[in-house]
This record gives structure tokens, C-alpha cells and sequence, in this order.
């Protein structure tokens, strides 16, 4: 069961919460948000919502669904009946006709409106066999060894938690695996007279059991000489089991109570931070998200270290929570930072106090370059999409502009203006272009989001593309694109550009001209142009022809660069040649620049700018020794 998109009504179970509004839902999604920010109340109103939807979601939509098949055939049949009736008798049905056709055209609109208004409610329909949700909060990590209970305490223990008791997990969790595991070699003892079923019972919930722990813990379950449950070598309560790993055996124990698989489940967990060290509760996460694939996991928290383990995981959605109302907070932490730390003056005393130095830096980019790029999602107020927008209002003045979005993605710019634009979607006719297939559901199901029924609106193939767009665009779009294609690929891609631009298209190439995260784009890694490179690119001397736009953050590190098409024509073996030496050069003067300054004194930031242009040089390089 997973949600890719929710909307519930602030009016649903509790009206302190606004309404739910989320897209882009992943596997992984976070809430994060001060104490009392509404964090825990947004996941109990999914947990109820996923209960209900698990109960009488299906049934409700399908009976509407034939409610209106109903209607329409009821329509149809009575019309096919005053046409046979006018047909003997002219003019003898008028009235009846209009009368009943009119109610019944009034079933079929009520009947969909019904859907509609379900429809709202479920907005991203769950994946089929939905189970509903499962809630786990991990509290304490010291459970009550087995051996100190007497065998009337491990029967109770079991009927506790046979009753839901889950808040005494600690309390009962190891009894309760001593007394399923007893009960199974009880009825497995030569001469024991109980009934068949009883047996068998007691098998499945034994296998159910060692199942979770193995599936958890990596290890089997077994049972020492005196009778004892053990784990690691040791008797249970003797097994030095870290936190996390404690905390797995209590989710074991209420996997064992609640189901017998995890998939297509919602599982919800609710700022285990306050009860755990964040170093346990992620390896307790890291299990849990590998063993739920196919259900989703909601984590509400406030922990930092907690957030930034998951955020690095690309699974992960991250929104954020302010008196009661939800937000996309992106890839980007600053609002998430913001809200949890304060002014940038408290933000600026974590990073002291962490104090990373520049060596991990240049090792940390070094290493993420050995990997390919991982695709982006951002919010609304993410710079690079605002920058794009604000040059795609600049370039239409008042009239339509159709867009190729070339390397759209999961169509990051076009949910952007989605949320934040009205005018310009308005105005803009959207197309995407992607190579690779990878993110096409996600990226269609945001076209559909802007636009209900546009077709011929998303591409794979450059041939498919051209047939039906060939000459028509205003302008091509290229966001972080240009740095991850082999250069050996450039001649062809501007070709192909030129192809699909009209006579007064224009290139839109936008760069971070210092990319914080290094990657493995392609074979020479990834190279990143600035204006001067792009000058030489397309041999563009004047002043008044071309455009380099920046954003004003980090030193203006963001830049779009808008080429008229007429200049496209220039590109050549030579120009590009001569692109990457210049950069090669200017890679070279940076490194240097930075290797003057005083060691004693380098910050994080610096050095992660060295490791950026050693790549840089050496790429450039790489691809020079190629030409």
C-alpha cells in the first residue's frame, strides 16, 4: 500500500490539522516540524484514513462507479423506447420523455459527483490488496528476561499482547517469544494429546515468529539444552542486543500480533526520538525500510541526525510541518533547518560545532563521483526552478510560450509552476523530453496534474519528438543537463536542438556552476560550462546577442544562459575543443588559488570547491585526450 499522492479535508477527523495536500509521496516520507507543530496529528489522521479507505474505500468507489453505469444504461433504454413508441405514435411521449430522460440525465450527474467527491478524498488510489496501516513507536530498549517469569507469567504475557497491550511490548515481548516457542515443543512432544488444529496453531505461529526475528535480526531463533529461547548464542535474556536491535525485536512481536507479511501497509512512526538514541533508531530504520518494499513508511520527527539519514536516501519524500499545515520541503534543507534551528545565526553555530573539515570535503565529492547522478525533487521556493521561471516570464511578455523540457525527470520544473505559477502554466505549453524512460510515470502523472488532457506532451524518442514538434518550440530547455552528456555527444543534441526551435527559439542552458554533490555522469565524469565556456561553445562574441542570467546565492553560483538559435549553427569540433581548454585553464587557476591559502584555516566549503575543480581539471582533460 502506498499513497503517491493524498489529499484529506481539514474537515476529516480533526479540524486543528488543514487540509492534507501531498504529491510526490515516495516510499520513505517524513514529517518534520517542531514540538507541537502538528507532526503526530497528521499521522493519526493517515492512520485513520488509511483504515478507512481499507475498509470501505474499494466498496464505496465501485458502488458509485456502478451507480453511474446503472443510470446511463436506465438512459439509454428509455430513449430507445420513446424513439420506438414516437415512431407509432407522433408527438404522443413528448412530455414523458423530457420528464424522465431529465431525471434520469439528474441521476448520472448526483451519481458523479458522488465519485468526484470520493475521488477527492482518495486522491491517489492505494495500491490493490491494501491492508491499512500499522502504528510502531519504540520506547524503551531494557525488556523483562523470561527466566525470571514463572510459566502462569509467560501465558499471561502471551495473552496480553493476543489482547493488543502493545504499550507493554518491553515488559512482555521476550516472555511472549519464550512461551510461543514453548507451546510449540509442547505440542510437538512424543505422546501429547491435543487436538489437531491446536497443533498446527502452534507450528504457524512458531514459524511466524522465527520468520520476523530472522527477517529482523539475521539470525534464527533457537532453544538451548534447558529449555531456553536463545538468540546469538546466548539465552534470550542474555543476548547483549543493542537498542536497535531491541527495538526490531519489539517490531517483530507486533508484526507477529498484526500480520503475517508487511506489504501494502502503512507503517507510521512517531518521533521515536523521544524515547531512543537517534544511532539506534537508524539501524532499526534502515531494516524496516529494506524488509517493506512494497508498503510505505511514514517517520515524524524533529531529530536532525535522524532527518539527514533519511534525506540521503533516495526513496525518501521530506515535508514539512507548521501549525498544522503540511509542506514539500524538497532536497534542500534550509527550510527544514530554519524551522527546527532558528536564524541562519543558529544554523551557522551547528555547522561550527560540527566543524567538517575540509579533507572530508574532498574526500566525501571525490567518492560521489564514482556514482551516476541521482535524479532531483524540490519544493516550491527551490532557487534554481524560481530562476527558470522568472527568465520563461521574461521571454513570453504577455503571449504563449511552448517549452521543451529536454531531460525532464520527474518534471521538477513543471510541478514547480504547478504550485506556484497559475499565469505562467497558463501560458506555457509543455512538452518533456527524457532519454531514458526511468522517471516517465512520475513525470507524466505532473503533466496531467497541469494539464487534464494533453496529449503528445512527453517523449523518449528524439524521432518520435521531431515528427510531431519539428520547428515549433520557443524555447529548448536544458536544466543541469548539458554537464551530464559526453561532450562526444554535444554536435548531435545541438543539432537535434536546432531542429525543434522556430526561427526566434531560443537555448535555455541553466547551471550550477559549482554542483555541490559530485557524480559520475558519463565516462569523463561530468563537466560544467560557465558563460565563457559557452561563448567559446557557440563562438558568441557580441555583447547584445547573448544572455547570462544569475541567481543570487553563494555568489551567484546559479546561471542560465539564453542562446538565440541563429547562434546554434556555430558549434563545431573546433568551438567545442576550445570550450573545454578554457575551462581546463580556468580549472587550473582555481585549484591554485585555493592551494595558497593558509591550511590552518579551510573550511568545508573550500574544500569541497577544490575537489569540484580538481574534477573539473582532470575531466576536461580526460575529454581533451579523447579529441
Amino acid at each position: 500500500m502506498r499513497f503517491t499522492k493524498l489529499y484529506i479535508p481539514k474537515e476529516l477527523y480533526d479540524n486543528n490539522i488543514a487540509d492534507i495536500e501531498m504529491g510526490r509521496l515516495n516510499q520513505i516520507v517524513v514529517l518534520v516540524g517542531k514540538n507541537g507543530s502538528g507532526k503526530s496529528r497528521i499521522l493519526e489522521k493517515l492512520s485513520r484514513f488509511s483504515s478507512v479507505y481499507r475498509n470501505i474505500g474499494d466498496a464505496e468507489l465501485s458502488r458509485e462507479e456502478n451507480a453511474i453505469a446503472s443510470h446511463v444504461d436506465n438512459y439509454n433504454r428509455n430513449k430507445e423506447n420513446f424513439e420506438r413508441i414516437e415512431k407509432l405514435h407522433p408527438g404522443s411521449t413528448t412530455f414523458n420523455k423530457d420528464e424522465t430522460l431529465g431525471r434520469i440525465s439528474k441521476d448520472i450527474t448526483n451519481a458523479r459527483k458522488n465519485l468526484d467527491a470520493l475521488l477527492n478524498s482518495y486522491l491517489s488510489k492505494p495500491s490493490h490488496g491494501a491492508r491499512g496501516s500499522i502504528s510502531f513507536i519504540p520506547k524503551v530498549t531494557s525488556m523483562s528476561d523470561p527466566v525470571d517469569s514463572k510459566y502462569g507469567d509467560l501465558q499471561l504475557s502471551s495473552l496480553r499482547l493476543t489482547l493488543g497491550n502493545l504499550p507493554q511490548l518491553p515488559t512482555i515481548v521476550l516472555p511472549v517469544i519464550q512461551s510461543i516457542q514453548n507451546r510449540y515443543y509442547e505440542v510437538k512432544r512424543e505422546g501429547f494429546e491435543g487436538e489437531k488444529v491446536e497443533i498446527e496453531k502452534a507450528e504457524i505461529e512458531y514459524q511466524n515468529l522465527k520468520y520476523w526475528v530472522k527477517e529482523f535480526l539475521g539470525v534464527e531463533l533457537k532453544r538451548d539444552t534447558n529449555g531456553n529461547a536463545s538468540l546469538f548464542g546466548f539465552k534470550i535474556g542474555d543476548a547483549k542486543l543493542s537498542d536497535g536491535q531491541a527495538i526490531l525485536l519489539q517490531l517483530c512481536i507486533t508484526l507477529y500480533q498484526t500480520t503475517k507479511d508487511l506489504n501494502n501497509y502503512i507503517i507510521s512512526i512517531d518521533e521515536p526520538e523521544n524515547h531512543m538514541h537517534p544511532s539506534a533508531i537508524i539501524e532499526a530504520l534502515n531494516k524496516i525500510i529494506e524488509a517493506t518494499k512494497e508498503s510505505q513508511v511514514w517517520i515524524a520527527t524533529h531529530s536532525l541526525p535522524i532527518i539527514a539519514y533519511l534525506a540521503s536516501l533516495p526513496e525518501t519524500s521530506i515535508y514539512y510541518v507548521e501549525d498544522g499545515k503540511v509542506s514539500f520541503a524538497g532536497s534542500t534543507p534550509e527550510k527544514v533547518l530554519e524551522g527546527l534551528l532558528g536564524d541562519e545565526e543558529q544554523i551557522g553555530k551547528l555547522h561550527d560545532f560540527i566543524g567538517l573539515p575540509a579533507q572530508y570535503a574532498i574526500n566525501l565529492y571525490a567518492y560521489q563521483c564514482l556514482f551516476e547522478p541521482a535524479v532531483v525533487e524540490t519544493g516550491a521556493d527551490d532557487p534554481q526552478t524560481n530562476q527558470i521561471k522568472n527568465v520563461l516570464d521574461g521571454l513570453r511578455k504577455d503571449k504563449s510560450l511552448k517549452l521543451l523540457d529536454y531531460g525532464a525527470g520527474k518534471g521538477r520544473l513543471l510541478a514547480n509552476i504547478v504550485e506556484t505559477n497559475k499565469e505562467l502554466l497558463q501560458a506555457l505549453d509543455y512538452v518533456a523530453f527524457d532519454k531514458f524512460a526511468t522517471n516517465k510515470s512520475y513525470c507524466e502523472e505532473v503533466i496531467t496534474s497541469a494539464y487534464e488532457h494533453k496529449s503528445n506532451s512527453y517523449y523518449n524518442s528524439m524521432v518520435d519528438l521531431k515528427a510531431v514538434h519539428k520547428g515549433s518550440f520557443d524555447v529548448v530547455l536544458l536544466c543541469n543537463v548539458l554537464h551530464e552528456i559526453p561532450p562526444s555527444e554535444w554536435l548531435d543534441l545541438i543539432k537535434s536542438i536546432t531542429a525543434l526551435l522556430n526561427e526566434n527559439g531560443i537555448l535555455l542552458i541553466v547551471e550550477d556552476s559549482q554542483i555541490p554533490i559530485g557524480e559520475k555522469a558519463h565516462q569523463h565524469g561530468f563537466i560544467v560550462f560557465d558563460e565563457a565556456q559557452i561563448r567559446e561553445l557557440f563562438a558568441i562574441w557580441s555583447a547584445n546577442d547573448f544572455i547570462s542570467q544569475q541567481h543570487s546565492i553563494e555568489k551567484s553560483r546559479l546561471k542560465a544562459h539564453l542562446i538565440p538559435m541563429k547562434y546554434l549553427a556555430n558549434i563545431s569540433e573546433k568551438t567545442r575543443k576550445d570550450a573545454l581548454k578554457s575551462l581546463n585553464e580556468k580549472a587550473k587557476e582555481e585549484i591554485n588559488k585555493l592551494r595558497d591559502l593558509d591550511p590552518k584555516s579551510l573550511t568545508f566549503k573550500q574544500g569541497r570547491e577544490h575537489a569540484f575543480w580538481v574534477q573539473q581539471f582532470a575531466n576536461t582533460q580526460l575529454a581533451l585526450d579523447t579529441m
